[in-house]
């Protein structure tokens, strides 16, 4: 059954609604909506209050605060992988629901993800060899998932920490990186910290399977720049900006993936 849906009609109303809440406020409070309502509604509650609050209707910037949380509820809720990991957080599915609404997003998710590989394979190569000639920004490994290690006790601290090596979930994002280059500079997160999970031709793996004892997956990146090998591993939703200084390797050792639970693991 659809579910009815009545929005505000003044900014007036919308914000004595939102003075009754008696909770925090979630993107659904903030379209007024139910977390069952369909992307219709999604879609119309949003162009509703955008031009409600818009300084234009508004006559003053007085509410682009509200203009803003609104944009925000949308661009997460419209978009069905963002909409699920959103409901899981916040509760909003019982188990076998969540299962099922998994399983179906997971093997959307895959196949847009090898999809993008291939249809970025051609520009991906003439970026490195492009970046290769100038001696510029070169993404040789990245993994993005669970990158804690499956026996950290039987790895000595000087062992280079290898694919085998970790729990997973992780997936490869080396050739999306690459694409994200621009002016030989890679900039993730400069803005509002989000999930690397959202980045073009990523899934964030842990959203679907359940991976033990963490809760936020890491991106591991292994780099070239000038001809000198970097590396740095950095928790979700980080600010990245690359090349830095402070990730070059010294004395050609590389550690691998050596997220802050690893390295704990290991001292």
């Amino acid at each position: 059954m659809p579910v009815e849906i009545s929005l505000s009609q003044t900014v007036e109303d919308y914000l004595n609604k939102r003075s009754n809440l008696n909770k925090g406020l979630n993107h659904y409070d903030i379209l007024e909506l139910d977390p069952k309502c369909s992307k219709e509604d999604i879609r119309h509650s949003y162009y509703h209050f955008a031009k409600m609050f818009h300084p234009d209707k508004c006559g003053n910037d007085e509410y682009a605060f509200l203009l803003d949380q609104v944009k925000t509820a949308y661009e997460t809720l419209s978009n069905e992988y963002k909409r699920v990991h959103y409901d899981i957080i916040n509760g909003n599915y019982d188990n076998e629901v969540t299962d099922e609404k998994l399983v179906a997003i997971y093997d959307l998710m895959r196949q847009k993800y090898y999809t993008f590989i291939t249809e970025n394979a051609e520009t991906y190569i003439l970026l490195v060899n492009s970046e290769f000639i100038q001696q510029g920004l070169i993404i040789k490994k990245a993994l993005y998932g669970n990158l804690t290690l499956i026996n950290p006790e039987g790895l000595r601290s000087l062992v280079t920490i290898e694919n085998k090596h970790l729990k997973g979930p992780y997936i490869d994002v080396t050739v999306q990186l690459q694409l994200l280059i621009q002016n030989g500079v890679l900039n993730l997160n400069s803005g509002a910290p989000t999930s690397f999970g959202h980045l073009p031709g990523f899934y964030n793996p842990i959203d679907f399977e359940r991976s033990e004892g963490i809760n936020e997956s890491q991106l591991y990146i292994l780099y070239l720049f000038k001809n000198n090998v970097h590396e740095v591993t950095v928790n979700d939703h980080s600010c990245v900006r690359l090349p830095m200084k402070s990730h070059l390797v010294y004395g050609n050792y590389i550690k691998g993936p050596f997220s802050l639970s690893n390295l704990a693991l290991m001292a």
